[in-house]
């Protein structure tokens, strides 16, 4: 009998079947993504344009990463609806042509190789409790806020689906009586106050009632979809109606997440989809004011609320777990072997930092996943604070991941400085920090074998 491939060498296919487009990413057990692939979701002729997509986006990850099919170990499938996981089944699609259908079984004799079918937001869930925003959390709930809001409960390492197989419907609970219709048939959910076609319809609505906005010429040009890219940028140049609507979103996204920690008093509480990826500078404050309003304690421990890691990676690196312990890997006992790659710091000059190949000559954050962003002035205005002054709001940003040990780059001259509260967070946050002048930061942070995060300041 063959030996079964370890984690790090087993290859997997994991599938997001979204509304506009499938995505196909092929990745190994311990969670590293080889390759991933994207193809149009077919809008016309109900199923079977949707079965062929689904396949020439797994063949064209597969061929792209040059291995062949025999060399996958399992696939897992996310589907935007409800799903009957023991038999395969996708039950019902509310948006997408795909029916009642034994999805699972009809790809297994397709592909030969083992298949598990899930709701995505379940398998979103999983992702970030698996290698995300919830990683080493005992239970994690997922909202994801995108063109509708779905959700997914994941404790224990196990995705909880409810005795209908439906649990975790976080966007049709119901948030204002008598409220706006929903796609569900209901009225007042927060998938009708909160999605992005919530907010899209009620901007329309406020610009076809005459109210000035700069999205008020692409609506009236035509324009199918407001995407959530357009009111980021919308938000970001002062336009009021989409910052008072966006409110709104966010206050009730926030009220939701005290339901649920009400409700489940999960650890973790992970946002994450196309509106809140796009949208969150803006709306994270807010939702997490009210999370923080809450009067009602708990007899001991902590819960956070916290922006996805994952994005869009979120669902196929959940149908990447789930598909590995069908196959009878354990991908979560791999999870203290996979750490991100840090690549090293150097400061050459004043004023400038380089990360890796690439050579910043502005404020950087590194975040404890790797990736590097620019520090942006319009969050430190946002937060009422120079570029000299570290705040709790800001911590919050650099620390999501959470590292155990954070870097802060305080300037060639030292002159920035933590503010009120930051020590407390991060001491309550367990997180290990070293404020240096920023021409000591990098042998510093690259001798540091920990998770890591960096706040650079490369001037003063």
């Amino acid at each position: 009998m063959a030996k079964k491939a370890s984690d790090a060498r087993a290859l997997f296919v994991g599938v997001d079947i979204g509304g506009t487009k499938i995505q196909a990413t092929l990745a190994t057990g311990l969670g590293e993504i080889r390759e991933s692939k994207r193809v149009a979701t077919p809008r016309e002729g109900g199923s079977e344009p949707i079965l062929t997509a689904i396949k020439q986006a797994v063949e064209e990850v597969v061929r792209s990463a040059g291995v062949t099919l025999r060399d996958i170990a399992a696939i897992g499938v996310g589907v935007p609806g409800v799903t009957d996981f023991n038999r395969g089944e996708v039950v019902v699609t509310p948006n997408m042509g795909l029916g009642r259908f034994a999805l699972g079984p009809y790809l297994e004799n397709y592909f030969k190789v083992p298949v598990v079918v899930e709701n995505d937001c379940n398998l979103g869930t999983f992702g970030e409790c698996w290698l995300g925003a919830g990683q080493g959390a005992e239970s994690v709930f997922g909202i994801f806020v995108g063109t509708g809001i779905g959700g997914g409960f994941v404790r224990k390492r196990k995705i909880w689906r409810g005795a209908r197989k439906a649990a975790g419907e976080v966007g049709h609970i119901v948030m204002e009586l008598n409220g706006p219709l929903c796609g569900c048939g209901n009225r007042g959910c927060l998938e009708a106050l909160a999605s992005r076609s919530a907010v899209e319809r009620q901007i329309r609505e406020a610009i076809s009632q005459g109210r000035s906005s700069v999205l008020a010429e692409a609506v009236n040009q035509g324009a199918e979809v407001i995407r959530s890219k357009m009111l980021r940028n919308a938000v970001q140049e002062g336009d009021g109606l989409v910052a008072e609507v966006l409110t709104k979103a966010a206050e009730y996204i926030g009220a939701a997440c005290l339901t649920v920690r009400h409700l489940f008093d999960p650890e973790v509480i992970v946002l994450g989809g196309g509106l809140m990826e796009a949208c969150h500078e803006f709306m994270m404050p807010i939702i997490e004011r009210i999370w923080a309003s809450d009067r009602l304690p708990g007899a001991s421990g902590t819960s956070r609320v916290a922006l996805s890691t994952l994005e869009d990676d979120a669902v196929v690196l959940g149908a990447v777990a789930l598909a590995a312990q069908k196959a009878g890997f354990k991908p979560f006992r791999s999870v203290g072997c996979h750490r991100p790659v840090y690549a090293a710091i150097e400061v050459p000059a004043f004023g400038v930092v380089r990360v890796g190949n690439k050579t910043y000559a502005r404020d950087v954050y590194i975040l404890a996943d790797g990736r590097v962003c620019k520090r942006k002035k319009k969050l430190l205005r946002r937060f009422g604070v120079s570029s000299h002054l570290v705040c709790v709001e800001e911590l919050r940003f650099a620390c999501d991941p959470k590292p155990e040990v954070l870097f802060i780059g305080i300037g060639h001259s030292g002159q920035v400085v933590l503010g009120p509260g930051c020590e407390d967070y991060l001491r309550g946050e367990g997180i290990t920090y070293h404020l240096i002048p920023t021409s000591q930061l990098a042998e510093a942070y690259n001798n540091c074998a920990a998770r890591k995060a960096a706040i650079v300041h490369v001037t003063c």
